[in-house]
């Protein structure tokens, strides 16, 4: 079943890893990003909340196409779950992905006794048909591992995969196969059921 679905992003990062899901999901979708020009506050104070206030800015903007938002992040629970929703601005409104690492890795130093702790990388999306639907598709996903505390050589790379390890695994996300991440990831399962929440419709 094919479908024109607009991503509520500004990411082109984003926007391609979802294009990548599409693909390996063998998805017939048309993903394009926002043409909203200013991103909304997230104000929310969960992964719901900041993915609905993306959502709804974007469908104002979009006639006939169904809306797709997410908001996701990396929680550490010894850290009380954060970075959680602040992940992509943990060190800061201006960080880049190395300021974050470097950031969370300070703060565990401070606190492990180990090479790594229990982290997960969660993801909510939210799927709008229209600018009036009270009841939007919502599904989440999560994706279990460990951030690495000690300093690494090579941390560039998207959000904190360069440190993360997920369970069951010896190499970081960073340097596990593209495919690894298609197939895993907390997004690539909230985005799977989301789209099949569409297409049963």
């Amino acid at each position: 079943m094919y479908m024109k679905i607009t991503i509520a992003t500004h990411n082109q990062h984003k926007r391609d890893e979802f294009i990548a899901l599409a693909s390996y999901h063998k998805l017939d979708l048309a993903l394009s990003m926002t043409p909203v020009v200013d991103e909304p506050c997230e104000t929310g104070t969960t992964f719901i909340e900041n993915a609905l206030i993306k959502a709804k800015d974007t469908i104002k903007a979009v006639a006939g196409q169904y809306v797709l938002a997410e908001d996701s992040g990396l929680c550490v629970p010894s850290l009380g779950g954060r970075p959680g929703l602040y992940s992509a601005r943990f060190a800061g409104e201006a960080a880049n992905s190395r300021d974050n690492i470097l950031h969370l890795q300070a703060l565990l130093s401070d606190e492990a006794k180990t090479q790594a702790v229990p982290a997960y990388y969660y993801a909510m999306i939210v799927i709008l048909r229209s600018p009036t639907d009270q009841q939007p598709i919502i599904q989440e996903g999560v994706m279990n591992g460990k951030v690495l505390v000690e300093p690494q050589e090579d941390i560039d790379g998207f959000g904190y995969d360069p440190i993360f390890i997920p369970d069951g695994e010896h190499k970081t996300l960073n340097q596990l196969p593209k495919q690894f991440k298609n197939a895993h990831s907390h997004r690539s399962k909230a985005f799977l059921k989301a789209i099949q929440a569409l297409t049963k419709e």
